[in-house]
């Protein structure tokens, strides 16, 4: 689901949380800059409670779907100090290190992961 599939109007928190509340996986796409990226105001997306990634994130650790964080451009997975506590268990989750040789390959082990358990 991305902004462009939801009509003019719609409340876009309850459309990501019905979106969500029909998946059975999702995936965290976590760079250098995840922990440190800032909304407009200059705040840290993560520590704002409001944040639509951070909703998401939290919605999917809550539920009983597969989260699979997806490691880019060298990004390590984050600490649980560096997170806000409703996130934290994202740190004990095992992912997937995706570099430009893998994408080039094929289906990365995320994807593989995901059609082994009937959801891709």
């Amino acid at each position: 689901m991305d902004v462009d599939s939801i009509e003019m109007g719609v409340n876009f928190l309850q459309a990501l949380e019905r979106a969500l509340s029909r998946c059975t996986a999702t995936v965290a796409i976590i760079g250098k800059r995840w922990l440190s990226e800032t909304d407009a105001r200059g705040m840290r997306r993560l520590s704002n409670p409001d944040d639509v990634v951070r909703k998401e994130l939290e919605q999917a650790l809550a539920s009983s779907m597969t989260l699979i964080p997806i490691l880019v451009d060298g990004a390590a997975m984050p600490g649980r100090d560096d997170l806000p506590e409703s996130l934290a268990s994202l740190t004990y989750l095992n992912g997937y290190q995706m570099s430009n040789a893998r994408f080039r390959r094929g289906p990365s082990g995320a994807s593989k992961c995901a059609r082994a358990r009937g959801e891709g």
